[in-house]
């Protein structure tokens, strides 16, 4: 006989509002990512019984069924989006990514109430994952999604340029001309995904350590393991990198009116750039206000409802900030929304 849960059984709906909570945050319908066994019971429960079953055929899909036992290698599943809707319906789960009224209202007209702090703008529509935002901007007209090429990078090399620093900067220029085979270089070399690589350069350049200090971000990256933390600190390209990272920022602190022995630290490197990104977004909005082009603004990005003229852009950019930007664009086509 086919299970079917009572729902309106307190335990089973406290069971299917834990499981929820746990597959929307931690699991996604379009990559697939290794669980254990364990991992799956500790939220859904017993595998053994009706309701852990249940709710493991209706929340995921088995993408590798391989387990390799010597290296410990587990299936991997990714998100059933079909039954995480249903069981959302049955207990009356609200998904914790909600779009409000007042988001759509904002969708429709353009005009979006950001909150500024930190020479930044901030929206809720920023946090959403990607998989759910990137639809719903299609949905809703913005179809065209640009970014500065390695923005951070980009514009504190220039900034330090500008104020008078000339020594080579091989590493850097490497990275901004081509990052993607820098980073899939480094990924082979080191046996990081990429993602964590980027987020290791993204570290470093804000005056981030390479360290087994139990609280540095670097070693969280890399899972606390030490032997990783000795091949970046051993890696040509890294120690580079590092190098010229804080030659620029040695430069760029005599601007600063800090007193003799004072830190330049992470918090007051990150004011900088957001203060360089500031310049340039201001530049962009005027510009795609100008034009009359919709879009909603991420930092160093935005959707648009209209394509840019990159190249107008990229000048008057250059004309009223001095710096040389260039951007990745993409044209998304709808996709209904997560």
């Amino acid at each position: 006989m086919t299970y079917t849960p009572n729902f309106s059984d307190p335990r089973v709906h406290r069971c299917t509002q834990r499981a929820l909570t746990w597959a929307e945050t931690y699991i996604k319908p379009t990559q697939a990512r290794w669980l254990s066994s364990r991992e799956i019971q500790r939220h859904l429960g017993s595998l053994a019984r009706p309701l852990g079953k249940y709710l493991k055929e209706q929340l995921l899909i088995c993408e590798d069924p391989y387990y390799n036992m010597n290296t410990g290698r587990c299936k991997s599943y990714r998100l059933n989006d079909q039954g995480f809707r249903y069981l959302c319906d049955q207990i009356a789960h609200k998904p914790k990514f909600q779009i409000t009224t007042e988001n759509l209202t904002e969708l429709q007209t353009g005009e979006f109430a950001y909150d500024e702090k930190g020479h930044r703008e901030y929206h809720p529509l920023q946090n959403l994952p990607k998989r759910i935002k990137q639809p719903l901007l299609s949905y809703n007209g913005y179809r065209y999604e640009y970014d500065i090429q390695c923005c951070a990078q980009t514009l504190i090399l220039q900034q330090a340029r500008q104020q008078g620093y000339d020594k080579p900067t091989p590493c850097l220029d490497q990275y901004i001309s081509d990052r993607s085979s820098v980073r899939q270089n480094l990924s082979k070399r080191l046996n990081l995904d990429e993602v964590t690589v980027k987020k290791i350069l993204t570290a470093i350049l804000n005056g981030g350590s390479i360290s087994v200090w139990h609280t540095n971000m670097i070693f969280s990256y890399v899972n606390y393991n030490r032997i990783m933390i000795d091949h970046l600190r051993g890696d040509s390209f890294i120690q580079g990198y590092q190098k010229e990272v804080r030659d620029l920022w040695g430069q760029i602190r005599k601007s600063k009116s800090l007193r003799k022995g004072e830190r330049f630290n992470a918090k007051m490197k990150s004011e900088v750039y957001r203060e360089l990104e500031e310049s340039v977004r201001v530049v962009i909005k005027r510009h795609l206000k100008k034009n009359k082009i919709k879009a909603f603004i991420e930092h160093d990005g935005w959707s648009s409802n209209k394509p840019v003229y990159i190249e107008r852009l990229c000048w008057e950019v250059k004309q009223q900030t001095g710096f040389v930007i260039r951007l990745d664009w993409t044209i998304h086509e709808y996709i209904e929304a997560y």
